[in-house]
């Protein structure tokens, strides 16, 4: 296996573990919200193991890392996810404003749904016949 396929598991892996232990300290989420992040956290390390695979895939098929199509794929995905993500920033600073909710939570709900939207955006423009 070489480095940069092994980077992927482990960053996926350590990921999962660091946000492992920092939900486990954690006292202050309510129970949904933990449970929320957890499910968000493993969707998201999923998708990195299965980009790691695909990785392993095409490296025994002899074939190249990045194509043409992956990287539309991909640049497609990263402008749809910007996109999004602006808004929802925008409305969790509306949130943020009009409510007493800890700064925190928002933020760290800002982030795993931006890396939410990324994954689905991804998910859906692959699937897609006509990418």
């Amino acid at each position: 296996m070489k480095a940069k396929s092994f980077l992927v598991f482990y960053c996926s892996f350590l990921i999962l573990a660091l946000a492992g232990i920092g939900l486990y300290q954690n006292n202050t989420l309510p129970r949904f919200m933990e449970y929320l992040h957890i499910c968000i956290m493993v969707g998201i390390v999923g998708i990195g193991l299965y980009q790691g695979f695909l990785m392993l895939r095409s490296r025994k098929l002899k074939q190249p890392a990045d194509d043409e199509m992956s990287l539309k794929v991909l640049h497609r995905a990263a402008m749809i996810s910007y996109l999004v993500s602006l808004n929802f920033w925008a409305i969790l600073i509306y949130i943020g404003s009009k409510t007493e909710v800890d700064p925190f939570i928002l933020f760290g709900t800002g982030i795993l749904s931006m890396a939410l939207v990324f994954a689905v955006s991804w998910v859906i423009i692959k699937t897609q016949k006509h990418a």
